[in-house]
């Protein structure tokens, strides 16, 4: 399977309620990004990992209309509010490390993964066992969409960058196709990985 044929086209466009350009720009590119896959182009159902302030949540509810969004917080942050979004978002606290919030969203069911840095939180194991828990809540051909580092000006308090290549690795370990796409806002591009 060809990465090439979850690549339908390029979608330029951005709505996000950043507050600076570069956030703007950051956001926008991640979501070029997933715009572009064929899963990506129209979601019914997405999950934010580490989502932050919930800017990235935030924009892909506007930029998706369809898209119902799950946004993962990191345990003991406080919760953004998305009662903004009518019932389209939801912001919920869970321990990524542990991957005790699964079964919650088994039933579910995701046609996207997004990070924006959220996954600097875990150690090389821990990422790699995440990657090969996501399937559990994944439809066929969903895609997987990050950054190894946040969002421009956002707060850094991770304390591991793997690398791309690391996230390439351990995506294609977990049954994922991967690769790195260039996007605007991100020097060396973001990471992207389709379920069969």
């Amino acid at each position: 399977m060809s990465i090439a044929t979850f690549l339908p086209s390029i979608d330029a466009t951005c709505l996000s309620t950043a507050t600076s350009a570069a956030d703007a720009s950051a956001i926008g590119g991640l979501l070029d990004v997933l715009a572009t896959t064929s899963c990506g182009s129209q979601p019914s159902s997405v999950l934010d990992v580490g989502c932050g302030d919930g800017s990235l949540s935030d924009a892909v509810v506007l930029r998706f209309p369809h898209a119902q969004v799950t946004s993962l917080v990191p345990a003991g942050d406080e919760l953004p509010d998305g009662s903004w979004a009518e019932g389209r978002l939801e912001f919920r606290h869970a321990n990524l490390d542990r991957l005790d919030w699964l079964p919650e969203l088994t039933a579910v069911g995701f046609d996207v993964v997004i990070s924006a840095g959220g996954l600097s939180w875990l150690g090389p194991q821990q990422l790699v066992g995440f990657y090969c828990a996501l399937p559990q809540i994944l439809h066929a051909q969903a895609v997987v969409v990050g950054a190894d580092r946040p969002i421009p000006g956002q707060r850094d308090s991770g304390v591991f960058h793997l690398g791309h290549d690391f996230h390439m690795q351990a995506l294609r370990a977990a049954g994922f196709v991967a690769t790195t796409l260039p996007a605007k806002g991100y020097s060396d591009g973001v990471m992207l990985g389709v379920y069969p």
